[in-house]
């Protein structure tokens, strides 16, 4: 990881594929990448469409869908943040990543 990005640890959603234990949201200036064990998916800004929260067994699983139109990754693309969902939304917002309400 460079010095210009930021590692957020969580749980991922990729489509059908759901990684808890070493899971991680990298976010830099060109890119979301979203890690796990043996796989990365990697989402382009020109592809990125907004986020909006989404929850899962009320509010014990709070997280934050990438809204998305690149055609080689799947959806839903869903962060849950251990650090909690407004602290990656603030960084995405001061990153330059719009934020959708």
């Amino acid at each position: 990881m460079t010095t210009d990005e930021t590692l957020y640890r969580g749980s991922i959603k990729a489509g059908w594929y759901t990684a808890q234990l070493g899971s991680g949201l990298v976010v830099s200036p060109e890119a979301l990448t979203l890690k796990v064990p043996g796989r990365a998916f990697t989402l382009r800004r020109e592809h990125f469409r907004g986020t909006r929260r989404t929850a899962r067994l009320g509010i014990f699983k709070r997280g934050v869908v990438l809204e998305h139109d690149q055609p080689d990754l799947p959806a839903p693309l869903v962060v849950y943040p251990s650090c909690g969902v407004d602290e990656l939304q603030a960084t995405l917002a001061a990153r330059g990543w719009a934020a959708a309400a």
